[in-house]
């Protein structure tokens, strides 16, 4: 009868901690996937990417002069025909495999770069550069704020001119 009273007591204790550390770990998940910043992007690395996996730009969030630099998967270095070399990693799995259980690393690494990276690896070209210029006196601008939530795939960009929120 004692193991049912602690079975009941623990199951009761369980399902009542269970809902807040649920939503604890929803709102730490949403957390790490938001990210924002205090001030434009000075360059390319700072700005927010958007995008479709077709389509894509780069935020830089200036309020007065923004800049999206575009892409599109089309246009990128190379020619397909003249540099793509399909690769097989299935019929070297197994003998990579026994190399990292004989714990034989340097031999598989060499085996992976020679016959699964093999191919010629193409850059993406940005397609253009879209500049749009704002009227507001750089001094008058507050509270800025560029922002990216991922979990909503929104990315913005707010600021406060005089009285006016943009």
């Amino acid at each position: 009868m004692k193991i049912i009273d602690y079975f009941t007591i623990w199951l009761i204790c369980f399902l009542c901690i269970q809902p807040s550390y649920a939503q604890e770990i929803t709102i730490k998940e949403k957390q790490d996937l938001f990210i924002w910043y205090d001030a434009p992007a000075s360059v390319w690395t700072e700005a927010i990417p958007i995008g479709n996996a077709y389509m894509g730009a780069m935020i830089f969030g200036d309020p007065i002069q923004e800049r999206l630099q575009l892409n599109e998967t089309t246009l990128y270095s190379g020619d397909p025909e003249a540099t793509f070399k399909a690769i097989s990693v299935r019929k070297d799995f197994p003998d990579v495999s026994q190399l990292m259980e004989e714990e034989k690393y340097s031999e598989a690494q060499e085996m992976i770069r020679k016959n699964w990276l093999g191919r010629a690896q193409e850059c993406y070209q940005p397609l253009g550069d879209l500049w749009i210029d704002f009227e507001h006196e750089k001094s008058a601008i507050t509270n800025y704020k560029r922002s990216l939530d991922l979990s909503h795939g929104m990315a913005q960009v707010t600021y406060d001119v005089g009285e006016t929120q943009l």
